[in-house]
């Protein structure tokens, strides 16, 4: 059948080319297996071998390319553009658009691979034919990921070129029979655009360089992998060093650029959440940093061969079960990053188990073990795959199939540590001699050791939900509100280890070092750095007591780091900027360190709600010490400032709402005023300029009794201090989306010694600037008191109208059923609950529909609103007898005076960190750059 104004062919030539590229990759690694085999003179292999490879280079490019054109051209018949793009997108998010996805992920990724191993081949042609037999085969799996193919009944991949009315999840059949589906249905008019969470400029430059930094681990895996089956455990570090701190520099701007895109534009609260993804990504960075280090130690002492390579392995790994905790959804209900499953999962933990048996297999030495360890992981494999058959038979208990596949896999990984560890005892060539105590490489490897435990700790508590799928446990997730002192508390210790060893590692001599020299070169910046700390933590002051002496202990570190790799650099390096990169980079990572401490040690939460609103009334994840309440148009005190909500303003997609801080003048006070305080009202009898406290001029003041009602609610609170002068605006705001949940974004004041942070966590998302809000609800049983958002309130019960309301309001009695709510509002001052405005809010069922008829209060702005009528009883004891009592809960919209709830947090210092961030990067650059230089001379 045609189908008119369909697009098929280019989606047939992306497909085409993936299957391509798939079959190319992977005769491609075979064919490099087998020149391996051949002598110089007969490089039939190799030839075949390096025109498959080209053709997957080819073939990557021009799917990609189609990708492209596809988002460019809007092609909506197709899943994967309907998904991640529509009409009102500009051209920037196009390529968000091709990685926001799964297979778009995907896709970017190849794409590093196939850049990254094109500048590997021309600079090494066919010298290297196990290390592109190893890239080729990553390729093969990756690229499996894409096919979106059947065996039987098993579907491999998700293809990124599938029509809508083929899959699952989009119209499917029915379309499939008709013609002009296109035109018959308006939502192949638009796409459904990216999550709002995506749609930001750091989107456009985060995942390609994180995705670059992962795709450069692969570089030096290849070499580790050929190294072993040559068994040439020391010729491969000097070609793949540079690649190992390119990776090292590009993965950690990758990682830094998250933290970024998570202090500008999420709501986290900071730059740093600990959010299982970013944990994903963290993990293998520091084992690459650790291994990298292992190989340049290796590279000047030729020993710690087995550690080297071993962590070089290792970080691959783990990049790709981050891919797999990402892209697996397990992570889906603790993270606001992770992709949905898409039924990949058992693909994705098929690659992650087979190259992790590539690295224990190209590890063992012994043949036998090699054949014995694959028939063992074989036989497992197989396990786990009939597993679900078997128990239909045998086991009922869902809970037990899944705790013996749990079982399995556990038994797989302690078969690769055994295999590993009785391998290595017995066959692997040690060095003969030990790491001298005062030689560099044993501390560089004491850091590699202390980097591998920080690692070891952050993925078992990322692996939550990994383990509890796979048992069906319950460990509980750390929350999200004590994540951040979690993890801090576990890798603040491992953080003082590193930075003082950046500090002083330098200053050793690799093989030995004179303990004399060592002292009499670290003694100055020591001091310096004494002294510069005994100052920072007098001025600067830690408040949490328990963090008190580790978090000390952490700032001298870091000022000890920037001085000593500063005086390295200047005394013993001479300045110069070819030798510098490690110093530079070192120092920068002290920066950050440092710029971390400060920041989050004495970041301090000024939506301090001192208005006396309890805002939790709005919902449990509310809190006056956090959160403050501004009506629109009102100046409240808000830390150092005050902060008036003006307006609303919608730009495209975005919701804006616009807050004014002011500076803070002296209050004067006029014969005749009237203020509140503390739930009582007062006159002023003569003119003053207020103090401090309102005690030390109660001599100025009145009490006023019974002032009545109007005079009561209109009276503001006393206050020592006013507005001054603008001193800035913050536009938070709310990106909207129709299919997608709302995201808020913050606001954010630079200055030079600290950041003010705000976002909107409440308000109303009408795009209308109105006066007063949509209702929101709340719930109440009778006999409650709700304080809640400006006002307290008690609901006193439920009757039926009496006639006078029924003859005012036309109810037919015959045809309906009423209810009439009474509830007493008071001002949230009032604790005394003297001022009762009455309310009575009416509740009509009539021929099965349901309306109500409000109630409102001009003196506290309010409207009430009936939603919902639940009858309830609970049992109480009264004179010693169970008595049981109506309680009927209702459900209330509240209608009122415009407003949000806004949480804003100070930051000092932080540009420390970003500073840092710059100087850590430039350093690793100029690292990268001397190790090519170098490879070129030698």
């Amino acid at each position: 059948m045609d189908y008119i104004g369909e697009h098929t062919l280019v989606g047939q030539l992306g497909h085409l080319f993936i299957s391509i590229s798939f079959v190319a990759s992977l005769f491609a690694s075979f064919g490099f297996l087998m020149a391996n085999k051949q002598t110089s003179s007969n490089n039939y292999w190799a030839n075949i071998a390096a025109k498959l490879f080209f053709l997957h280079l080819a073939t990557v490019l021009f799917f990609v390319s189609i990708m492209f054109y596809m988002l460019i051209k809007h092609y909506y018949e197709y899943d994967y553009v309907w998904k991640h793009s529509n009409n009102e997108m500009s051209m920037r998010y196009v390529f968000v658009c091709f990685w926001g996805g799964q297979q778009g992920s995907f896709m970017l990724w190849i794409f590093w691979h196939a850049i990254l191993s094109g500048i590997l081949y021309i600079r090494v042609k066919n010298s290297q034919p196990l290390v592109f037999m190893t890239i080729m085969l990553v390729q093969a799996f990756l690229l499996s990921m894409l096919l979106g193919i059947y065996i039987g009944k098993i579907k491999i991949g998700m293809s990124p070129f599938a029509l809508q009315r083929d899959t699952i999840e989009g119209l499917g059949s029915l379309w499939s029979k008709i013609p002009d589906y296109l035109q018959l249905d308006s939502r192949f008019q638009n796409g459904q655009g990216l999550n709002p969470l995506l749609q930001n400029y750091w989107m456009t430059i985060h995942p390609p360089t994180l995705f670059l930094g992962f795709a450069l681990t692969l570089i030096p895996f290849a070499y580790a992998i050929a190294a072993l089956i040559k068994k040439e455990y020391n010729a491969w570090i000097k070609p793949a060093l540079p690649w190992a701190f390119a990776a090292v520099g590009v993965l950690g701007i990758g990682i830094l650029m998250g933290g970024m895109w998570a202090y500008e534009s999420l709501s986290f609260g900071g730059f740093w959440a600990w959010d299982p993804v970013e944990n994903a990504s963290l993990v293998p960075w520091l084992t690459l940093v650790g291994g990298a280090h292992a190989m340049l130690a290796n590279k000047n002492n030729g020993k710690s061969v087995y550690t080297t390579i071993l962590l070089i392995l290792i970080t691959f790994i783990l990049v790709l079960y981050s891919s797999f905790l990402t892209r697996s959804g397990v992570l889906g209900d603790t993270s606001v990053h992770s992709f949905t499953g898409d039924g990949l999962i058992l693909q994705l933990l098929f690659m992650l188990l087979f190259f992790t048996w590539l690295v224990v297999h190209s590890l063992l030495i012994k043949k036998h073990r090699k054949i014995i360890f694959t028939i063992i992981c074989f036989a497992i494999l197989v396990a786990l795959s009939l597993i679900p058959d078997v128990s239909k038979e045998l086991f009922k208990d869902k809970d037990f199939i899944l705790t013996i596949r749990g079982l399995i896999t556990l038994l797989f990984f302690f078969f690769c540590i055994l295999f590993m560890v009785t391998d290595y005892i017995e066959c692997f060539p040690k060095a003969k001699n030990e790491e001298a105590l005062w030689s560099r490489e044993f501390w560089m490897f004491i850091g590699t050791l202390v980097l591998l435990l920080s690692s070891i700790q952050i993925i078992i508590t990322t692996s939550v939900p990994v383990i509890n799928l796979l048992f069906e446990t319950k460990i509980a997730r750390v929350a999200q509100e004590e994540r951040n002192w979690y993890y801090n508390n576990w890798q603040l210790p491992f953080a003082i280890i590193v930075t003082l060893l950046i500090a002083v590692t330098q200053f050793f001599k690799y093989k030995d070092t004179s303990v004399k020299q060592f002292i009499k070169n670290i003694a100055y910046p020591f001091l310096l750095s004494l002294i510069i700390s005994i100052v920072l933590v007098y001025f600067i002051g830690f408040t949490s007591k328990a963090f008190d002496v580790k978090l000390s202990i952490l700032l001298f570190a870091s000022v000890f780091a920037i001085t000593a790799n500063t005086t390295y650099w200047v005394k013993f390096l001479k300045g110069k900027l070819n030798f510098a990169g490690s110093s530079v980079a070192h120092a920068g990572f002290a920066l950050i360190m440092l710029g971390t401490l400060i920041s989050q040690s004495k970041q301090e939460v000024i939506s301090v709600n001192k208005d006396g609103f309890v805002l939790n009334g709005l919902g449990k994840e509310f809190s006056n010490t956090g959160d403050i309440q501004l009506f629109k148009n009102d100046t409240v005190k808000m830390g150092n400032y005050f902060v008036s909500f003006n307006r609303k303003f919608k730009e495209d997609n975005f919701l804006k709402y616009e807050i004014e801080y002011f500076d803070k003048l002296p209050r004067t006070y006029s014969a005749g005023d009237i203020v509140k305080y503390k739930s009582l009202i007062y006159r002023c009898k003569q003119n003053h300029t207020a103090t401090q406290n309102f005690l030390q001029d109660i001599s100025n003041w009145e009490i006023l009794i019974n002032p009545g009602r109007t005079q009561y609610f209109t009276a503001k609170n006393w206050d020592c201090e006013k507005p001054g002068k603008k001193l800035f605006n913050l536009y938070p705001f709310i990106q909207l989306s129709s299919t997608n949940n709302n995201v808020p974004e913050p606001g954010t004041k630079h200055f030079w010694n600290f950041d003010i942070f705000t976002h909107v966590r409440f308000a109303d998302l009408s795009p209308e600037d109105k006066d007063i809000m949509e209702p929101y609800s709340v719930s109440a049983k009778i006999g409650d008191t709700l304080r809640t958002a400006g006002f307290n309130m008690i609901y006193r019960g439920i009757t039926k109208p009496t006639d006078s309301i029924i003859q005012k309001y036309g109810i037919d009695t015959a045809q309906s059923l009423s209810a009439q709510i009474h509830l007493s509002a008071y001002h949230w001052a009032d604790m005394t609950f003297d001022y009762e405005i009455p309310l009575s809010p009416l509740y009509v069922l009539s021929n099965d529909k349901v309306f109500s008829i409000p109630d409102s209060t001009s003196e506290l702005g309010l409207s009430f609103k009936i939603k919902k009528i639940e009858p309830k009883k609970d049992t109480v004891l009264l004179s010693g007898k169970l008595i049981e009592r109506d309680v009927t809960e209702i459900s209330l919209g509240v209608e009122s005076k415009s407003f949000i709830v806004l949480k804003a947090i100070k930051f000092p210092y932080i540009n420390v960190l970003w500073i840092g961030c710059v100087i850590m990067t430039l350093g690793t650059l100029m690292a990268v750059f001397y190790r090519i230089k170098l490879l070129k001379r030698q």
